[in-house]
């Protein structure tokens, strides 16, 4: 299926109206009726915009403190998990916090890495997007991204890979 004949699709599933997308989109209704009409392809940033608009809309894209809550105390689990994984003791991640950036001290340095498992696995086994992550846990986007690339980077490792997979299949249940 087309982009533009899918996102139709999802347009009226959601019951958005057309002249609502467009605008959220910001993008010309004739554009779209032409898109529509002949098949065009459509040029990705008018494609992201149009997912992104109907996201948006239908409250698919949650946002908001309550929502960075709940992502944090997921975020919490998630770093027990890896904690109780990595035989660190939880305490010493919470006595640790990421600002203090005390790289010559080994428990930060384990703290750190419990983070950054923690928050790898918020992005690729629970969904959450890297900006979510980022607000949840107070962080930039672009930190995330790196910490994402750097665990990535670890998968490569057979021990770690396993410890990801168990971790995982936790989170899956």
């Amino acid at each position: 299926m087309a982009a533009i004949e899918d996102i139709e699709a999802k347009r009226v599933q959601l019951g958005i109206s057309k002249e609502k997308l467009v605008r959220a989109a910001q993008c010309a209704s004739k554009s779209y009726d032409r898109w529509l009409k002949h098949g065009l392809p459509l040029v990705q940033p008018y494609e992201r915009r149009l997912r992104q608009a109907i996201a948006e809309i239908s409250g698919l894209e949650k946002s908001g403190p309550q929502f960075c809550q709940r992502i944090f105390a997921c975020y919490l689990s998630v770093c027990a998990l890896v904690a109780r994984d990595l035989d660190i003791d939880i305490d010493v991640v919470k006595r640790n916090p990421p600002k203090i950036r005390a790289t010559n001290n080994r428990e930060w340095m384990d703290a750190a890495a419990v983070r950054e498992v923690a928050a790898y696995l918020l992005h690729t086994s629970l969904g959450f997007s890297q900006q979510q992550v980022a607000n949840a846990i107070g962080v930039s986007k672009p930190a995330v991204c790196q910490l994402c690339r750097k665990v990535e980077d670890r998968r490569d490792d057979p021990e770690f890979e396993q410890l990801l997979a168990r971790i995982e299949g936790e989170l899956a249940i």
